[in-house]
This record gives C-alpha cells, sequence and structure tokens, in this order.
C-alpha cells in the first residue's frame, strides 16, 4: 500500500473519531472552517493549528503521514494562509 496519505482519504482505525456519527464529524469540520476564517489574532492560529494536531493525535494517524499527504497542495496552504492573515 502507498505510504502517502492523500487529502480526503479514509484510513481506517479504532479511535473515538471514527466511530463519531458522520454527521457530527461534519458539523464539527463546518464549525473548525468557519471558526479558522474569522480568527483576527496571530494567537487564533496558533490555537487553531494545536487543536488541529491534537485531532490528528486523537485519530490516530501519523504526522508524518498527514504532511506527506498535503505536500502536493503545500503551496496553496501557505499562499491562502498568508491572504487570510492580512
Amino acid at each position: 500500500m502507498n505510504d502517502q496519505v492523500l487529502l480526503g482519504q479514509y484510513l481506517p482505525g479504532h479511535s473515538f473519531l471514527h466511530r463519531m456519527d458522520p454527521r457530527v464529524k461534519l458539523f464539527l469540520t463546518v464549525l473548525y472552517m468557519a471558526f479558522v476564517f474569522m480568527i483576527d489574532h496571530f494567537y487564533g492560529y496558533g490555537l487553531a493549528l494545536v487543536f488541529l494536531l491534537l485531532v490528528i493525535r486523537l485519530n490516530e494517524i501519523p504526522l508524518d503521514k498527514m504532511i506527506k499527504g498535503l505536500r502536493p497542495v503545500i503551496t496553496i496552504l501557505i499562499f491562502t494562509t498568508i491572504i487570510n492573515m492580512l
């Protein structure tokens, strides 16, 4: 199997987040996105990053796989982050 996690690819697991109702996960994802776009201070981005890393950790997904999966879109992520911070 390919070691690279593609963006949006489902990884099977047995964590609490894997067992959650899909509607709750969708709602929480939309809520998180709204929170990120309403941030108006640098510390808010740090808090959002810490929360995201915590969710990744709770999902028992290795961080290196997540970073490898984001490699194709890293330029877009950096550009969007800079524009959002301005």
